[in-house]
């Protein structure tokens, strides 16, 4: 079962074209550090990385199951893990419960809207809808 989560997930992140949010977020501000926290499996996030070349844009990345961590514990002690100030990070996340904590933290968060999720992000403080690259060709 866990196998087959991992594969749907792997497929899902495939088809889903965020990367080009992020490319233009590392132009306008190329000083900064960026990092993934993921509740993907490790192998799976090493795998995108690599694929996509993610290691350019990204300092370090996080795998919530590998860790043994929820993103909100993560999110609650931030410090612990990265050496970066709650009051200088931007979650980009699909869950409305991550957002939520990550808001109880006074993090800045942007709702990342798919087909999935659009009626149920309601708290971020920015959004960006993310489309397939399928129908990005409609």
């Amino acid at each position: 079962m866990v196998n087959k989560k991992n594969e749907i997930s792997l497929e899902l992140t495939s088809k889903l074209d965020i990367l080009p949010y992020f490319k233009e977020i590392t132009k306008n501000f190329p000083n900064a550090t960026y990092f993934i926290v993921s509740n993907q499996e490790y192998k799976n996030l090493e795998s995108l990385v690599k694929q996509h070349n993610l290691d350019k844009i990204f300092k370090k990345f996080f795998s919530m199951t590998y860790l043994g961590l929820t993103k909100n514990y993560f999110y609650d002690n931030l410090e612990k893990f990265i050496n970066h100030s709650k009051d200088n990070t931007i979650v980009f996340e699909d869950s409305q419960d991550v957002i939520s904590k990550a808001k109880e933290n006074n993090i800045f968060t942007v709702g990342i809207l798919n087909s999935v999720n659009q009626n149920k992000l309601k708290k971020a403080d920015m959004f960006i809808k993310v489309v397939s690259k399928e129908q990005r060709l409609i």
